[in-house]
């Protein structure tokens, strides 16, 4: 994947990236882990983030991006988990923790960006939330949290710091200019995520 600490990608499909941490060890961003810089008018596709593979602990943050400082702007994140899987390559449901399956995000901004069809896996409700977005700092606005899941349960926004505005997904009651309702993207299943 990429780690950005500074200047400017643009442009550019980010795509097929696996992290994944030793035991006891936390994984952060399966695609791309920025602290500063931008990423603009890109596409982080199909990464993951995957926690310890043995014991308890190990877990993963931003299968698609985890965003400390920066800026992401006009990206679309789509198709990208995080998960904690256990011996054997299978998924051990019991002690996983995953949170932001497309971004999870920390400080920094996002502006203009989607975030669809990303998973997060686990079934501890303390420990997963924001299968599309999880935002524990930073500011997002304009952006579209929509069609993400923690295993099959629609799970699009937690904001547990941070500002969102002006922004669209099912969780967002409050803020200024925040919306709720269907998108409406052009074809979800075929995953054409450009407005109708």
């Amino acid at each position: 994947g990429v780690f950005l600490f500074g200047g400017t990608i643009s442009n550019c499909v980010i795509a097929g990236n696996y992290a994944r941490a030793g035991h006891l060890r936390t994984t952060v961003g399966g695609g791309v882990y920025m602290s500063g810089g931008v990423i603009r008018d890109s596409r982080i596709e199909r990464n993951q983030a995957v926690g310890s593979a043995t014991g308890w602990g190990g877990s993963s943050y931003g299968g698609g991006m985890a965003v400390a400082g920066g800026r992401v702007v006009n990206c679309l994140v789509t198709s990208n988990r995080v998960q904690r899987t256990a011996n054997g390559g299978g998924v051990d449901w019991s002690s996983s923790y995953g949170s932001g399956g497309g971004l999870y995000m920390s400080g920094g901004s996002a502006a203009n960006c989607t975030l669809a069809d990303n998973v997060a896996f686990t079934n501890n409700p303390s420990g997963t939330a924001g299968a599309g977005v999880y935002q524990a700092g930073g500011a997002v606005t304009n952006t579209i949290a929509y069609f993400n899941r923690a295993f099959v349960t629609a799970d699009d926004f937690a904001a547990a710091g941070g500002t969102v505005t002006y922004s669209c997904a099912p969780e967002l009651t409050t803020g200024a200019g925040n919306l709720t309702g269907d998108p409406q993207f052009v074809n979800t299943g075929a995953g054409d995520f450009e407005l109708q």
